[in-house]
């Protein structure tokens, strides 16, 4: 290879990884915001979880103080509320992981 091939190259190069860095550049303020978007949607997620969660509680505990004939028409529906809770939980999960793998990665990985 010649010296003013080398020459050539490494300038093609060097222009190749300036226009890579600037697309790289470009697209980190879109990543954060996509992240950022994520991260609000995956908070009110949980905070419907969270309501569905204590609700589910309150039934439960109302469930105790029943009699036995009322125990059977409250049982199912506390099993329709917990079914749903559950796969509107799980439903949740797969998708920001789906979205947004590294998101819902272990954080104590990153230490290590």
């Amino acid at each position: 290879m010649s010296e003013e091939t080398k020459q050539s190259f490494l300038l093609r190069l060097s222009d190749e990884l300036k226009k890579l860095d600037a697309e790289i550049e470009e697209l980190k303020p879109k990543l954060q915001a996509k992240a950022n978007e994520l991260q609000e949607e995956v908070k009110q997620k949980i905070a419907e979880l969270e309501k569905e969660r204590d609700a589910l509680k309150v039934k439960a505990e109302e469930l105790k103080n029943t009699s036995e004939e009322a125990w059977s028409e409250l049982k199912v529906g506390l099993e329709k509320s917990w079914t749903e809770l559950r796969t509107g939980f799980d439903n949740a999960l797969a998708k920001f992981k789906k979205s947004e793998p590294k998101l819902l990665e272990d954080k104590s990985n990153e230490s290590a």
